[in-house]
This record gives C-alpha cells, sequence and structure tokens, in this order.
C-alpha cells in the first residue's frame, strides 16, 4: 500500500472542534441547546448536512440559508487566525512522501476553506490529490469522495489507506474498501471499527513506515 488519503479538519488539522463549537452556538442563538448526541452527529460530517438534519429536527428550516452563512463566514475567520495543525503534521507528511507514499485528502471542507488552509501551511507539496464537499454528491459516512481520490490517482481501492478522526469518516474509508487508521486527538470519538486507533498523528507513522 503505497496511497494515504487523509482527512482534514480534526485530523491534520485542529478545526474540528472550532467548527462544531460554532454550530452550537448559531443553534444557541436560536434559543436550541444541542445535545450530545447532536454534537456527536455533527462530528466529522459536511457542515451543510449537519445544518440541513439539525435545522428539521429543531423546527428551523427557514433559517437554514442564514445559519449556514453564518457558519461559513465565522469558520473562514477561524480559520485565517487562530487555527493550527496538530503536533508534527508537517513532519509526518514529509516522512511519508520521502518514504514513497501517494498523499491526498478526502474532506468534508468546501474548496474555499481548504485553499486557505493550503496557502497558510504550503500543504501543495504534500498533496497529490484533494476532494472537497464541493465535489460530491454524497458527504461523509457515504464513501464516494474516498472513491473519487482513488479515481483520480488511478490507484485501487484496496491499495489505500485512510486516516480519520470520526466514526463517519471511518465509515466511509471502510465502505469504500480501504483500511483505516483512526486518530483520536483526545477526542471522545468512538473509532473501533478502524483497523486500529492511535492518539497523534505521529503515532502512525510506525505502522505505515515499518518502524
Amino acid at each position: 500500500m503505497k496511497t494515504i488519503l487523509f482527512d482534514l479538519d480534526g485530523t491534520l488539522l485542529d478545526g474540528e472542534a472550532p467548527s462544531v463549537k460554532i454550530v452550537e452556538q448559531l443553534f444557541a442563538q436560536k434559543g436550541v441547546y444541542l445535545s450530545q448526541e447532536d454534537v456527536d452527529f455533527a462530528w466529522g460530517r459536511p457542515i451543510p448536512e449537519v445544518y440541513e438534519q439539525l435545522c428539521i429536527k429543531y423546527e428551523l428550516k427557514h433559517q437554514f440559508d442564514d445559519m449556514l452563512r453564518m457558519q461559513n463566514v465565522r469558520y473562514l475567520e477561524t480559520l485565517s487566525a487562530t487555527v493550527l495543525l496538530f503536533p508534527q503534521v508537517e513532519l509526518v507528511l514529509e516522512r511519508l512522501k520521502a518514504f514513497g507514499y501517494t498523499i491526498g485528502l478526502v474532506t468534508g471542507s468546501n474548496r474555499e476553506e481548504v485553499s486557505k488552509v493550503f496557502d497558510r501551511f504550503e500543504f501543495d507539496q504534500f498533496f497529490e490529490v484533494v476532494v472537497c464537499r464541493d465535489e460530491v454528491q454524497n458527504g461523509k459516512p457515504d464513501p464516494e469522495g474516498f472513491l473519487l481520490a482513488a479515481q483520480k490517482l488511478e490507484v485501487s481501492p484496496v491499495d489505500c489507506v485512510v486516516i480519520e478522526d470520526s466514526d463517519a469518516g471511518v465509515r466511509a474509508g471502510l465502505a469504500a474498501g480501504m483500511e483505516v487508521i483512526g486518530v483520536q486527538h483526545g477526542t471522545s470519538q468512538k473509532l473501533r471499527s478502524a483497523a486500529s486507533v492511535e492518539e497523534t498523528i505521529a503515532a502512525i507513522q510506525p505502522l505505515l513506515l515499518g518502524e
């Protein structure tokens, strides 16, 4: 296996928690305080799907467009200023490239958000393909994004390893027929379906490099 497909938010970028926090804040402004079940649902899923489902649940369908717009505005501000990579991410990416791996990115973020991350952290040097939520009809846990990445790279899904931080992402990778390694970064996400679960990005190196 020489192809690795990373998730972005919550896996490489410490942006999943800030994004979900914005969701909680915007619903709270409407008088809705999300349950832990709602928060778990939001983790790792495309943001439009999160708002669609939660607005239906809490009878706020008429607020969907405005809330999604405010989410995008606030999250772009956060990306530009405060969101950071998890420790050793760049070192791990450099080592994987040096070892001969082809690296792709499959994310529920839109192209504008991903472009800000790539410009800020000079990610173009690492990734040979990027699949954003704008390019697929179905977000995670649907496998469409991972299968599209494999198609673009002209590799078989069975030759890909997925690195994910969310249950939705793990299920998407498995549904695509790929091996999945979970990375928790101290969260409570349940990733038991993954082939292995590591605490940090740095901890995946021995699994992939045979160290």
